[in-house]
């Protein structure tokens, strides 16, 4: 006869055996991406996340030739920066291979151009793009008018449009290059 505490009957499982688990799992899981190069596509892809200008052609966003002040190229590198690492985190589904392309990108960043690194990893603007993005269902609207603030500018249509075509744009291109990188589940 089963009493009504045999439901409740808990099984005690050490603590270092459960992360002893679960550390074996997380090995297999690199293992498994290393051997299958997407670990080598995660570096190269990382680079290239990391290289991007607010006036590179594949991003059809600035031109070379356009004039903006120095604080709005800073803030627009910062927020296409900022989405490299947002999108791979929404649009890669292996958790542990987002953290390797965003991991990635910030080492390249700490290499070869630790400055902007430190600017950005001491700054608050992640922050502030973070919670814009949660405000409304226009992501796109919301990024443009955080961006506008950064700058240091409000309600000034042309600079939210900016920021709205630095996400709409930066978005779809780091889509693509994701999609064209072929990572291996």
């Amino acid at each position: 006869m089963k009493s009504d505490f045999d439901g409740d009957i808990k099984i005690y499982q050490k603590k270092s055996d459960i992360e002893a688990g679960e550390f074996d799992g997380l090995v297999k899981d690199i293992d498994f991406h290393k051997a299958n190069g997407n670990t080598e596509k995660a570096r190269e892809l990382g680079a290239k996340f990391a290289s991007l200008k607010p006036t590179d052609e594949v991003l059809g966003i600035l031109r070379k030739e356009d004039k903006l002040p120095a604080e709005f190229l800073y803030q627009a590198r910062v927020l296409i920066t900022f989405l490299c690492g947002r999108v791979t985190r929404e649009a890669v589904d292996d958790q542990i291979l987002s953290d390797f392309v965003r991991n990635a990108m910030y080492d390249y960043l700490k290499e070869h151009e630790n400055g902007y690194y430190k600017n950005i990893a001491d700054g608050a603007a992640y922050t502030f793009y973070r919670l814009a993005m949660k405000k409304g269902t226009d992501r796109a609207e919301e990024i443009g008018k955080e961006f506008a603030k950064m700058c240091s500018v409000k309600n000034d249509d042309a600079v939210v449009a900016l920021g709205k075509k630095i996400y709409l744009n930066t978005t779809e291109h780091v889509k693509s290059l994701l999609d064209e990188c072929d990572f291996k589940y």
